[in-house]
């Protein structure tokens, strides 16, 4: 098992990083470099294109700094010669970040000679204490997480104690190629996953969505919710913000009748403080109602979440993001995630609204952004807006990967899979389709002209949980031959089989 290290070893990375990109790269602007649960990362503003063919040069420069043996060592500027030294070397986000500061002695720390950066600490004694670091990938954020502020380059990585670590480490992600939704999407039938990574959904993997939807759905009561489709693909949040609240004013909805309850669905490809997360379906439960009003309000919402994700099985922590937790709303969430046992980190952001980031960590320790909550005041209404947002394609992916492509039966892309023997009993499995399909499970006829022996075991390729063969014994006696995991069980009756499905998939 990999060995952990400490948060001053991943810290020291992260300067160690930020200096390699600043050798590399002309004019290159930092902004911040943060340990993370995973490892650390480094924002850079860079005037070249940086993609994730430019990381082995940049990680070869990180080592070769590691290997330098330099030392790490705290040195102290008064405030206004801290914020001129920082413009005359072009560090324009660093210089923004001492004016948020309140101290007059800020507290810088140098690598070697040759690297200064804005920061507290900790740090170990020199860089080769840091260990074995490599870099996991690279993506596009924005300055302090804002999609309205300058687009910066995000790179992302990680510290070991060893090498032996280290490729215990790559192991596991050889072992995640394998089983990542991409290649279990083709396996299974699912989907193509394009270069962009979005993902083309097959009829199959269309199934598995609805289902997921319907989970949602249900345990929020969608009937209770005004539905709003919106075609447009958003480039982010708030341009859905901006429609939603035109369609709001359009629908004349009186502040006065609350609570209003609204379902939006939709395409968005840019989330707030950049969570790593693009191009995925949404679906948006909104719930507008007054202030004073809030706590009954939030409290039942998130109970329906809540069902939700634990009719998937998941188990999940959270994000609480707020520029002030002695905040009224940022205190009541904590405290009702507290009373949930949900674990949950506060993140001090400046920003106006409140955020609740739902997450969950893998067994190869990818974390996976779920849904979020977004708490937003309406202006002079004395009314707060109240928006569970689930991601609708990366739960998707979660499960998939997760169940390592074999969905649980109550998510099961096809229930029942009806295999006639000779083709004068297709008639005989069509009724019995249309039987299961108006008691509402997804069935199939398979009346393609193979084998029975090849349909059976195809179906078995794509774990279908029911396998019905049908012949003369059969359409004698309105039953079906019933194949589950592999094996016959044996004559069993249309209603008995319907009670029989309706158990195993928890309808």
């Amino acid at each position: 098992m990999t060995s952990k290290v400490s948060d001053a070893q991943k810290h020291s990375a992260a300067h160690v990083l930020a200096m390699a990109v600043c050798r590399i790269y002309k004019n290159v602007k930092i902004g911040v470099g943060p340990v993370t649960k995973e490892g650390f990362y480094y924002d850079f503003d860079i005037e070249e294109d940086v993609d994730s063919d430019e990381l082995p040069k940049i990680e070869g420069e990180l080592n070769k700094i590691i290997q330098s043996n330099s030392r790490f060592q705290q040195v102290f500027l008064q405030r206004d010669q801290a914020i001129n030294l920082l413009l005359q070397r072009g560090q324009i986000y660093k210089a923004e970040l001492i004016r948020g500061i309140p101290d007059q002695e800020i507290s810088f720390f140098k690598t070697g000679e040759e690297f200064v950066d804005l920061c507290r600490g900790p740090h170990v004694a020199s860089t080769n204490q840091i260990g074995v670091v490599t870099l996991t990938k690279i993506e596009k954020s924005h300055w302090n997480d804002d999609p309205t502020r300058p687009q910066m380059v995000r790179i992302y990585g990680k510290a070991f104690r060893t090498i032996d670590d280290l490729m215990e480490y790559k192991k596991l992600q050889e072992d995640l190629k394998e089983k990542n939704f991409e290649n279990l999407s083709l396996k299974y039938h699912y989907g193509i996953v394009d270069k962009e990574n979005d993902v083309v959904l097959t009829e199959r993997g269309t199934a598995i969505y609805n289902k997921i939807e319907k989970i949602f759905e249900s345990n929020f009561n969608a009937p209770e919710f005004k539905e709003i489709a919106l075609t447009k693909s958003y480039s982010n949040e708030l341009e859905l913000d901006s429609s939603f609240n035109s369609i709001i004013k359009f629908d004349n909805s009186s502040y006065r009748d609350f609570p209003h309850k609204y379902i939006l669905k939709s395409n968005i490809s840019s989330l707030s403080f950049s969570k790593s997360i693009k191009k995925i379906g949404l679906l948006s439960f909104r719930y507008l109602n007054r202030t004073s009003d809030f706590t009954q309000g939030f409290g039942d919402q998130f109970e329906n979440l809540l069902k939700a994700l634990k009719s998937l099985n998941i188990d999940f922590s959270a994000d609480i993001y707020s520029s002030d937790f002695e905040d009224s709303y940022a205190k009541q969430i904590s405290n009702f995630l507290q009373r949930k046992i949900i674990s949950h980190n506060k993140v001090i952001k400046n920003t106006k609204d409140t955020y609740v980031f739902i997450k969950v960590n893998d067994v190869y320790e990818k974390e996976w952004i779920l849904a979020d909550l977004k708490l937003h005041e309406v202006e002079r209404k004395q009314v707060i807006l109240t928006s569970f947002n689930v991601y609708l394609t990366e739960v998707w992916k979660y499960l998939v990967e997760g169940n390592e492509g074999i969905m649980p039966d109550y998510l099961s892309p096809i229930d029942v899979v009806c295999i006639p023997i000779r083709k004068k009993y297709y008639e005989y499995g069509k009724k019995v389709v249309e039987t299961l399909r108006t008691e509402g499970f997804n069935a199939i006829l398979n009346n393609r002209a193979k084998s029975m022996n090849r349909k059976i075991k195809e179906a078995e390729t794509l774990k279908i949980p029911f396998q019905l063969i049908v012949g003369q014994k059969e359409e004698a006696s309105s039953s079906v031959c019933l194949r589950e995991n592999g094996k016959d069980t044996g004559l069993i009756g249309l209603d008995s089989l319907i009670v029989k499905i309706n158990e195993t998939l928890r309808r």
